[in-house]
């Protein structure tokens, strides 16, 4: 899997509703930056590392990253 990508698949409108498959298409799979791991560490307990998987808006990724709305990059918790 190359990254960036975007989170929808073609089969995914044979398994899912019409608002997931919409939903799944404006999300995007990435790896953390530097900048990522030096600006997204609010309410976190572990900090976020280079490489790190994360998921954003795939339209708001070009704004720079204090710009972007809360909510539009996630970094879940590996276990």
């Amino acid at each position: 899997l190359q990254l960036p990508t975007i989170m929808g698949q073609p089969e995914d409108v044979s398994r899912l509703s019409l608002h997931q498959v919409l939903l799944r298409n404006q999300i995007e799979v990435f790896e953390a930056t530097e900048d990522d791991a030096t600006t997204h560490t609010r309410g976190r307990n572990k900090r976020i590392q280079v490489g790190q998987v994360g998921i954003r808006c795939r339209h708001c990724k070009h704004l720079p990253i204090l710009q972007r709305q809360k909510g539009s990059t996630y970094f879940p918790n590996s276990h």
